[in-house]
C-alpha cells in the first residue's frame, strides 16, 4: 500500500511516462510528415519531368501528342484579368528602373548630348567625340552601341571604375544628297537608370561643287548622241583636280588631266555609239580632289529606237476564261516608218485581234484570257513581244490577278456548318491533331512515314490517330492511301471512310474531286456530309447534294482527272441508296440537331 505522498510520486512517474510517450509519438509523427512531403515533392517533379513531350517522345509515342503540364503563357492567361469589385481591367503598376538600395549602382554621364558637324559636303567625312564620365559606384560595362545609317563608333575599352571617363568617337560620312541629316547614336550600359542612353548628331549636307547638267538624255540619232558638255564648278573657291572618269559599261568617256587643279572644268565626253545603241541607262561618276566633295554622280537615259506602251498591262478582278481586250502601240521614237515582223505571246494567253499601221507606228488590239484559277493560285503572268523586222525585239509584260476567293466557311451552307461544328465537336478527340503542326518538317517527315504505314491496318487506335494526324501536317504522300480508304467499295464500319474524306479536303489536293464526287450519295450520313464539306474545300464552290452538277462542272472547269459520269453502288439495301430518303433523314438530323446538338447518327 502507497502512502499519500508515495502514491503522488507514482502519479508523477505515471505522467512522466505519458509524456514520454506522447514525445516519441510526436517524433515518428514528424519524421512521417517530413517523409510525405519529400515523396509529394518528388512526385511533382517526376510529373513535370514526364509532362515535357519533346519531337522525340512524339516520333517514340507516334500516334498522340498530349501535354500534362500548362505552360507558362496559359498558367497566366487562366489568372483573372478583371477585378470583381471594380467590374474592369486591374492595371499592373509601373515597374521602376533604379539601383537596388545598398547596391553599388554604375551611372553613365556624357559632357553633352548633341554633336553637330554644321555644314559639310557631299560624300565627306567627319569625326566628332562624346566624353563621358562614370559617376556612379560601381563599375561600368558599356555593352553595346548601336549602329546607325551612315555611321561608325568606336571606344578604347568598355568597362569603366567609379571616376573615371572615356570618350566615344563618332565618325560620319555624308551622303551625295543635300538636305539636313539627324540621326540616333544609342549605348547600351549597366546603369540601371539609363541603360539605353541615346545621344544625337546632325549635320547640314551642302553642295560643294555644282555641276550642270544634273542628267544626260542621249539619242543615237544624234551626233555623240547629242551628249551635252559637263561644266564642274567650286562654290567655295576651293581648286580642285579631276582624277578619275567612268560610267556603266564604259559608254560614255573623257579626256582629262589629272595634274590639272582649277575651280571651274567644263569637258566634253565622247559617246561611244556601237554600246549606246543598246538603250543602256546609267550612271557618269567623275573623282575629284576637292576636299569636301570627292566625286559627282550625274544619271543619263537613252532615247530607244522604238517605244512600246503601255509597257505592261494589268488586269484585276480576272474572270478564268472571260477575254479581256486591250490595245497595244509601237511608236518610233525617231519619226522613222519601219515593219513588224510577228507578233507572239510566251503562255499563250494573248491573241492579237487586229493590226493597224499608223503615221509612226502601229496599233494592236490584243485579247487577254485569264487561265483556269488552280488551287490557290491568285494570278497569271504572260509576255507579249514584238519583233521588228531587222530590228530589237519589244515585250509588254501582262499581269492578271483573281479576285480574292471565299472562304470555304463563307461557301458553305447553314447545314453543312452546323454538321461539321457537331462532328468536330462530338469527335474532336480523335480529330483534333494540331499539335503536330508546329514540329519540324523533319520531325514532320518522319513522322508521316510511320503514320502512312498505319494506314495498311489493323484498323485499332492507332488506324484512325494516322489519317487525323496525316491532315494535321497535310501530308502529300498519304493522299492516295486515303483516297483508298474513303472509296473502298461494299458496306463496312464507315469511321476510317468519313475521316480520310475529311482529312482529304484538309490536306488540299485537287485530283482527288472526281472520287470524292461520287461520295456525295453515300449512304452513310457522316460521308455524304463530309464529302460536301471537303468538296467546298477544294473548288470553292458548293452544289450541296447535286452530284451531277458537281460532276459537270468540274470537267467544264477542270477535266484533270476526268469525273465519270456513271453512279457507284454503295450499297444493296435500296432505302439506303435512296437519295431522297437519305436527304430526309439529314433534314430531320440537322432540325434535331438545332434544338440539340447532343443527339447524332451512329458512326
Amino acid at each position: 500500500m502507497l502512502s499519500f505522498g508515495d502514491e503522488d510520486m507514482g502519479r508523477d512517474c505515471g505522467r512522466s511516462e505519458q509524456a514520454k510517450g506522447r514525445r516519441q509519438w510526436f517524433s515518428v509523427l514528424r519524421f512521417c510528415l517530413f517523409l510525405s512531403s519529400g515523396c509529394l515533392l518528388f512526385w511533382q517533379v517526376g510529373c513535370q519531368g514526364q509532362a515535357k513531350l519533346t519531337e522525340g517522345d512524339a516520333l517514340q509515342k507516334g500516334v498522340k501528342l498530349e501535354t500534362i503540364d500548362k505552360s507558362e503563357a496559359e498558367l497566366t492567361a487562366s489568372k483573372p484579368l478583371v477585378d470583381p469589385e471594380k467590374d474592369e481591367a486591374t492595371p499592373e503598376a509601373p515597374m521602376v528602373a533604379g539601383p537596388r538600395p545598398g547596391k553599388s549602382a554604375p551611372k553613365i554621364e556624357f559632357d553633352k548630348v548633341v554633336h553637330d558637324f554644321g555644314e559639310v559636303g557631299p560624300g565627306t567625312k567627319r569625326v566628332g567625340e562624346f566624353k563621358f564620365t562614370n559617376t556612379g559606384s560601381g563599375l561600368l560595362r558599356i555593352t553595346k552601341v548601336d549602329r546607325c545609317c551612315g555611321f561608325s563608333t568606336r571606344l578604347s575599352k568598355n568597362e569603366y571604375v567609379p571616376g573615371e571617363s572615356g570618350t566615344l568617337i563618332a565618325e560620319y560620312h555624308s551622303g551625295p544628297r543635300t538636305g539636313t541629316m539627324i540621326r540616333k547614336i544609342v549605348v547600351h550600359s549597366n546603369d540601371e537608370e539609363r541603360p539605353d542612353f541615346a545621344l544625337t548628331v546632325k549635320a547640314k549636307i551642302v553642295e560643294r561643287v555644282a555641276y550642270e547638267p544634273k542628267r544626260l538624255n542621249l539619242s543615237p540619232k544624234e551626233a555623240n548622241a547629242g551628249c551635252p558638255k559637263i561644266a564642274l564648278t567650286s562654290l567655295d573657291n576651293q581648286p580642285f583636280s579631276i582624277v578619275g572618269f567612268k560610267s556603266t559599261a564604259n559608254c560614255i568617256t573623257v579626256d582629262h588631266d589629272s595634274s590639272s587643279e582649277a575651280t571651274k572644268f567644263v569637258c566634253q565626253p565622247t559617246v561611244n555609239m556601237e554600246r549606246l545603241r543598246r538603250g543602256l541607262n546609267g550612271v557618269v561618276e567623275i573623282r575629284l580632289t576637292h576636299p569636301e566633295c570627292d566625286r559627282i554622280a550625274i544619271p543619263f537615259t537613252t532615247l530607244t529606237e522604238f517605244k512600246i506602251s503601255p509597257p505592261q498591262i494589268t488586269i484585276l478582278n480576272a474572270e478564268p476564261q472571260k477575254p479581256v481586250t486591250r490595245k497595244v502601240s509601237v511608236l518610233s521614237n525617231y519619226g522613222e516608218d519601219f515593219e513588224v515582223e510577228s507578233a507572239s505571246s510566251k503562255n499563250d494567253f494573248v491573241k492579237v485581234k487586229s493590226q493597224q499601221k499608223t503615221h509612226n507606228g502601229y496599233q494592236f488590239e490584243v485579247e487577254i484570257t485569264p487561265p483556269v484559277r488552280e488551287g490557290k493560285r491568285e494570278s497569271f503572268v504572260d509576255v507579249f513581244s514584238v519583233n521588228i523586222k531587222a530590228g530589237e525585239k519589244l515585250a509588254v509584260v501582262c499581269r492578271g490577278f483573281y479576285p480574292k476567293k471565299k472562304t470555304y466557311l463563307e461557301v458553305l451552307n447553314e447545314g453543312q456548318k452546323a454538321y461539321m461544328d457537331w462532328t468536330e465537336s462530338n469527335f474532336a478527340s480523335l480529330l483534333n491533331r494540331n499539335e503536330y503542326a508546329s514540329l519540324s518538317n523533319s520531325t514532320k517527315r518522319e513522322l508521316e512515314q510511320m503514320w502512312t504505314s498505319f494506314l495498311e491496318g489493323p484498323r485499332n487506335q492507332k488506324y484512325y490517330d494516322a489519317i487525323n494526324c496525316l491532315a494535321a501536317i497535310e501530308s502529300k504522300r498519304a493522299v492516295k492511301p486515303l483516297l483508298r480508304i474513303a472509296t473502298e467499295r461494299g458496306e463496312k464500319d464507315n469511321r476510317a471512310r468519313w475521316m480520310a474524306v475529311r482529312a482529304l479536303g484538309i490536306i488540299y489536293d485537287e485530283s482527288v474531286v472526281p472520287e470524292l464526287i461520287h461520295l456525295v450519295y453515300h449512304y452513310h450520313q457522316n460521308t455524304r456530309f463530309w464529302a460536301q464539306i471537303s468538296l467546298v474545300r477544294l473548288t470553292g464552290v458548293n452544289f450541296g447534294y447535286d452530284w451531277q452538277q458537281w460532276g459537270e462542272w468540274w470537267n467544264r472547269e477542270k477535266g484533270k482527272p476526268l469525273f465519270s459520269v456513271d453512279r457507284i453502288t454503295w450499297t444493296q439495301r435500296a432505302d439506303w441508296a435512296d437519295e431522297d430518303n437519305q436527304r430526309e433523314k439529314d433534314r430531320v438530323f440537322l432540325d434535331r440537331l438545332e434544338g440539340d446538338r447532343k443527339d447524332g447518327p451512329a458512326t
